[in-house]
């Protein structure tokens, strides 16, 4: 359970935690998850955040190549 909660937490050094830097989400505590939204405009961030990121990291493969 320690290292849930290290992991889950929030570093002062690059401010998000060290299980959102290696896999990108944050995980579900004890099982826990919400069956229904709760504000419609969450889908909407969510997908542009989502295509945000795809065309970052296209950019940044083009680059790379």
């Amino acid at each position: 359970m320690a290292e849930f909660a290290y992991n889950n937490s929030t570093t002062t050094a690059n401010i998000m935690t060290p299980f959102y830097a290696n896999y990108d989400f944050h995980p579900v505590a004890m099982g826990l998850a919400l069956t229904e939204l709760l504000n419609s405009a969450s889908t909407v961030f969510a997908h542009w955040m989502h295509v945000v990121q795809d065309e970052s990291r296209k950019g940044l493969e083009e680059a790379r190549q």
